[in-house]
C-alpha cells in the first residue's frame, strides 16, 4: 500500500482530487453512513481521525462519504488501528 505524506488537511483534499480519488472519512456523525452498507466510491481515500478529535473538520467537510462503525454500549469509538481494520477489509472484501 503506498503512503505518501503531506503537509495539511488542504494538502491532502488537493492530491486526493488531482489524482482522482474520493474521500471517504470515517467517524460518527449525524450524516454519516453504517460502513456495512455504505455506497462506497470507485476510488476512496479512507481518511481516518485522531482517537480524540476525529477528522479534522476541513476533511470532513470535503469528504465525497463519511461512513462510521455502529457501536453500542459506554464507548463511543474504537482506537484507529482497529477502526482502519473493519471499515477496509470490508471494502476490500465486496470491492468490485
Amino acid at each position: 500500500m503506498p503512503l505518501h505524506a503531506v503537509a495539511d488537511a488542504a494538502a491532502l483534499i488537493r492530491r486526493a482530487r488531482e489524482q482522482g480519488y474520493q474521500i471517504v472519512a470515517v467517524q460518527q456523525t449525524p450524516d454519516s453512513v453504517p460502513y456495512h452498507t455504505a455506497p462506497y466510491p470507485p476510488r476512496p481515500l479512507f481518511v481516518m481521525g485522531a482517537e480524540d478529535r476525529g477528522v479534522p473538520p476541513a476533511l470532513r467537510a470535503a469528504a465525497d462519504l463519511i461512513v462510521e462503525i455502529p457501536l453500542f454500549g459506554g464507548i463511543d469509538s474504537l482506537n484507529v488501528a482497529a477502526a482502519a481494520t473493519t471499515v477496509i477489509f470490508h471494502w476490500r472484501c465486496h470491492a468490485g
